[in-house]
Formats: C-alpha cells, sequence, structure tokens
C-alpha cells in the first residue's frame, strides 16, 4: 500500500496521467464506502483466489526443490497447502474468514500505515505531497491500531473508514491535479508546434 500512495500522489510532470489514480482511488472509496458488505465479500474471494494461487505456486516450487534431493521442499510444501486451505475455507465458507478480518485489517493497516509514512519522507516530493501521504499513513496506522484494541468495531467500519480516506485523498490529489493544468495552461505550457522543414537549418539537397 505504501507505494499505491506514492503513485496516486505522483503527477510528476504530465499532471494529466496522475488524475487517473486519484480517480480510482475515489471510485475505490466510494465503493467501500457505500457498499461495504459487497465490498468485503468480493475482497475475501479476491484473496481466496490470491491464496489458490500462490498456494499452487509454492507447491510447483517444493516439487522442483524436491527433485534436486534437498530437503528445503517442506518448507514451500507447507506454506503452499497452508494458502490452499485458506483459498479454499474463503470461497466455501467466506463467514469465517470474514470474523478474523478485523484482525488482519488492523494488522495490515498499521504496517501499511507506517510504511507509507516512512515512504513519503525518503521521497522526493513537494512539501504539500510529503504532508499528505504522510498524514495518511498515519491515521491509516491509527485506524488498524483502534482496530486490535477495539474488537467491537465491525470491519464494516472499518472498510467505510478507509472509504473515506481513500475518497478524501483521491479529491485532495485531484484538486491538485486540475490546478497544476490550470497553471500549465495560464502560462501557455501547452503544445506548441514544431519548427517548419524550411526553417531548419538542413543541408541542400542533390
Amino acid at each position: 500500500m505504501a507505494s499505491f500512495w506514492m503513485i496516486i500522489s505522483d503527477t510528476g510532470n504530465s499532471p494529466a496521467a496522475g488524475a487517473l489514480p486519484a480517480l480510482a482511488a475515489v471510485l475505490l472509496g466510494a465503493l467501500l464506502f457505500f457498499f461495504p458488505g459487497p465490498s468485503l465479500r468480493i475482497l475475501i474471494y479476491l484473496a481466496g483466489a490470491l491464496a489458490l494461487l500462490l498456494g499452487i505456486v509454492l507447491l510447483l516450487l517444493a516439487w522442483l526443490i524436491a527433485r534436486g534431493g534437498t530437503p528445503a521442499f517442506a518448507v514451500p510444501a507447507i506454506l503452499g497447502i497452508s494458502a490452499i486451505a485458506f483459498g479454499l475455507v474463503s470461497w466455501a465458507n467466506p463467514g469465517i474468514i470474514g470474523a478474523f478480518m478485523a484482525v488482519i485489517f488492523g494488522f495490515a493497516c498499521i504496517l501499511c500505515g507506517l510504511g507509507a509514512a516512512f515512504a513519503a519522507l525518503l521521497h522526493a516530493s513537494s512539501p504539500i505531497r510529503r504532508v499528505l501521504i504522510t498524514t495518511g499513513g498515519i491515521l491509516v496506522a491509527i485506524i488498524g491500531i483502534l482496530t486490535l484494541f477495539h474488537p467491537r468495531l465491525s470491519v464494516t467500519v472499518i472498510l467505510q473508514l478507509l472509504g473515506l480516506l481513500l475518497m478524501g485523498t483521491g479529491a485532495v490529489l485531484l484538486a491538485e491535479v486540475l490546478t497544476l493544468l490550470w497553471r500549465g495552461r495560464s502560462r501557455g505550457d501547452g503544445w506548441q508546434e514544431g519548427p517548419l522543414p524550411e526553417e531548419l537549418d538542413l543541408p541542400p539537397r542533390n
């Protein structure tokens, strides 16, 4: 998630390109805020699908290592079986996974939020972007801490809080992109025509 914060904030030399991830953040936040239940089910199914895929890859890796005659194949084999079991449970009974989502979200928010804040401090960008990303990362980490120490805080509330945070961040970044585009137009930094062929200093043709 740390890289996500850097992507949606890095408008760089192409402000128009930065509008797409900002709009994506707003839309994703709106889905999480207004439809937390379906969003949670989709997240659980996606996590299950990724776990199944990861489990298959780990089992293939264990098979390749076992062909070399080393006992190290047991580690990816155990991890692969565990990942496949998690994926099957996620698809067969998503309610069980949803019961533990609060704790999972709590730890994920703490790690990702602190990672985003730390990455923002090292990222060469404007002070406004740095403050924005650092503040967003700290807020995400606070949400994670509140989730761990207040188990009654349901996953639905967590998703809605994350949705609000994404919508706010995307809206601010979108406003920044529009401001940069407006300043570029006012300065006349738009596309300029190049010199005509006859104006170029080219050698005469034979």
